[in-house]
């Protein structure tokens, strides 16, 4: 970058070295970074165009001696990717109004075409790790799962967790409600850049590491959402040639009350195939068949192969 173009990020050596030389795994970077909120000082003006260095809480003068490229590289080796250099890393960090408003950097290549293809490619390997880890999920519980993943707030959340936006190049102001769409974008270009220079298995490695581990401790249950359990269940009884579903009320407290507590069965024939519980008897009816439906399609495979898998066992002719 030019010189005048430093951000603000946090100066210490100890940092940098640790990040350039360990493969931090994401799940410890949270009270990695608790622990370490003490040598971090960070401006609000490091989200925009106009950049200043970190103020030492101490002595309350800027420092002096920190280096973008430097924090950049530390940055690149948190992914514990190969990438052939870190420009790749700075070109899906850099948003195109960072490059518009300066006539010296219009020639610089933005995130925009990469975060395209990194949106897809993410898309791609969420889809195929529901596929293949729950067999029997139908396409609308597929579609469930695949946009809790991709939804803006969860990428900007696993954005800022990584600490994208700390070396994010935009013009865009800290208060602005783009920036955020700006986060999760960079996230995705950092996907389609390394897509690009290391291919797709290095791509699905970042995906699996920074993407799907956002549903750690989340139960997939609660992300599936049936708009019509009722007729679902019935269809799926019928195919199996079992007896229409009948619910019951088992129990009830405070009716009322303006916290009333309601339990539902569901049944086919003697078998007793879920309850459930909720504040109106509807609420409980519709988490009963709900649960009984997951009961059939909430197969989970702990050891299973992806499709993707077979890329690293073929040659592929680009020749079209």
């Amino acid at each position: 970058l030019h010189s005048s173009k430093k951000l603000t990020a946090f100066n210490s050596s100890c940092i940098q070295e640790m990040f350039s030389c360990l493969r931090i795994p994401l799940w410890t970077l949270s009270s990695y970074s608790c622990a370490l909120s003490h040598l971090r000082f960070f401006s609000e003006q490091s989200l925009t165009k106009k950049h200043t260095p970190p103020i030492d809480p101490e002595t309350k003068a800027p420092m002096t001696n920190w280096e973008y490229s430097v924090e950049l590289n530390a940055f690149r080796n948190r992914f514990a990717v190969p990438m052939s250099d870190v420009s790749v890393m700075q070109r899906a960090l850099t948003h195109k109004s960072y490059l518009i408003e300066d006539s010296e950097l219009r020639d610089m290549e933005h995130n925009d075409r990469y975060a395209i293809l990194g949106q897809t490619v993410m898309t791609h390997f969420v889809m195929e790790h529901f596929f293949q880890k729950y067999p029997k999920l139908s396409s609308t519980a597929l579609r469930d799962c695949h946009n809790f993943i991709v939804d803006i707030p969860q990428l900007v959340k696993t954005a800022r967790h990584l600490g994208t936006h700390e070396l994010y190049l935009t013009t865009e102001k800290a208060e602005d409600p783009k920036l955020d769409v700006g986060l999760a974008e960079a996230l995705l270009a950092i996907i389609g850049s390394v897509y690009v220079d290391q291919g797709p298995l290095h791509a699905r490695q970042l995906v699996q590491e920074f993407v799907l581990y956002s549903l750690q401790g989340v139960d997939v249950n609660n992300v599936i959402k049936l708009e019509h359990p009722v007729q679902v269940l019935e269809e799926i009884l019928a195919i199996k040639g079992r007896e229409k579903p009948r619910d019951e009320l088992l129990w009830e407290t405070g009716r009322d009350t303006d916290r009333p507590t309601f339990c539902v069965s569901v049944h086919s024939g003697e078998d007793k195939l879920a309850e459930g519980v909720g504040q109106t008897i509807e609420r409980a009816k519709h988490d009963a068949y709900q649960t009984s439906i997951l009961q059939f399609f909430y197969k989970e495979l702990r050891n299973f192969k992806l499709p993707s898998d077979l890329y690293g066992t073929y040659n592929f002719d680009t020749k079209i």
